[in-house]
Order: structure tokens, then sequence, then C-alpha cells
């Protein structure tokens, strides 16, 4: 009985630093795990479609889901294909344990060119574009900047149409199709995609636009409740 304690009492303060680990999660943590999780799609990233901007348009709704695990938290992988099926995007994701449903992980998505990282939190959902932190992304689809001044861009969340309208800025470049209207295969994300959009305004349409797209059905337990007004 006496060992049985004394064993219980050594390994007590290995369980709960990993419980802390994995429920508030550092920097360094954070890193290491998008690390890890990359490294097993790595494959999947090197298969990446290399594209540009007149290619956008082919970005589909289609979401091929490779993976999902449970442990210390819960992580997803999976990719995002053009209409021909052509893998476009490559992303990652994690939920960290909570003993609440306030958000707690990430979502970590690749293009050919560029990376967006989005660190979602009760508070809200930090984005980072190219390692380089951009934003808050706020429950009304819009986009400001870290000193919550300057409104970067929006996806104009309540629209009752079938697309919702993407503004960089002030002005309109594309539409979005609304996350809940029936998604049929090979069916593209955007309509009325402007021809003459900027490197700058593509990256931001890209990280609007694959963070609705993933986070319809394919990251429910990370993304819930995560961008709410900040």
């Amino acid at each position: 009985m006496l060992v049985a304690l004394l064993g219980a009492v050594v390994i007590a303060p290995f369980i709960f630093y990993f419980v802390v680990r994995n429920w508030q999660p550092s920097s360094t943590k954070i890193n290491k795990d998008v690390n890890e999780l990359t490294l097993g799609v790595q494959d999947d990233i090197e298969a990446l479609l290399p594209w540009d901007e007149d290619e956008l348009e082919l970005l589909s709704y289609d979401v091929i889901k490779q993976a999902k695990k449970r442990g210390l938290g819960t992580t997803l992988s999976g990719t995002i294909t053009s209409i021909y099926q052509e893998p476009m995007v490559v992303y990652v994701g994690k939920k960290y344990m909570n003993l609440s449903k306030k958000a707690n992980g990430f979502i970590y998505a690749v293009t050919a060119h560029h990376d967006f990282f989005y660190r979602m939190r009760n508070s809200g959902v930090t984005v980072y574009i190219d390692e380089k932190e951009v934003g808050y992304l706020k429950q009304n689809g819009d986009l400001v900047s870290m000193d919550r001044k300057k409104l970067l861009a929006s996806v104009n969340s309540k629209s009752n149409e079938l697309y919702s309208p993407v503004k960089i800025g002030q002005r309109e470049v594309a539409n979005i199709r609304r996350p809940k209207a029936a998604i049929k295969t090979n069916e593209r994300a955007f309509d009325h995609l402007k021809k003459d959009i900027s490197k700058d305004e593509e990256r931001l349409l890209l990280s609007l636009s694959i963070y609705e797209i993933l986070k319809q059905d394919i990251l429910p337990a990370v993304v819930d409740k995560a961008a709410q007004t900040v």
C-alpha cells in the first residue's frame, strides 16, 4: 500500500504537468505541435498545386479529411482541393483540453506559396499570414488590425444570398459561398472574383476564405465559439 501511495505521489506531478501543458499551452508548445503535425502531412504539402491569383477561382469547397486523432486534445488534418480535385491547401488543426466549451486551439493551413495560422481563443481568433501577425477575426466576419482600429477585410456573414460578399478594406473583391448552402462536389468556392486583385489582397482574401471553408464541418471541435467579438 505504501509503495502504491509513493508511486502515486511521484506520478501525480507529471500527470498534472501534461494536463496543464495541453490546457494552457505556451507559444513554444503550440509551435512544437504545429511542427509535429506538419511533419505528418509533409508529403501532401510537397504535392500541392502551384497556383497564383489567376487560378484562385479554381478553389473549391471540397475538403478531404485525412485524419482525426484524440488524446490530450483533438488533432485533425486534410486537404482542400480545386474543382479538378487537385490539392490546393493542406491543413492541420488541434483543440487543446478544456473544461468548458471555450475555444482553445489552432488551424494551420498551407498553400504552395503561403501559410496561414489561426490561433483560436474564446476572446477571438488571431490571424497570421506567412508567420506575420496580421489581425483579429471577429464573429461578424470582420478582420481588424491588431490595434482594432482598422478594418482590413470582411465577409458579410449576415447576407441572405447564396454567396456572401468579401471585401478588402471597402472594396468588394469576391463572393464566397455561404456555409449553410448546399455544396455540390467540385463546386467553386468563389463567385464574381475580381481579376485585378493585388498580392496583398489575395493573401487577405485567402485568409478569410480558408477559415470560412474549414470552420463549417471539418474542424467544429477546434473552431467552436472561437470567433467571439473582440
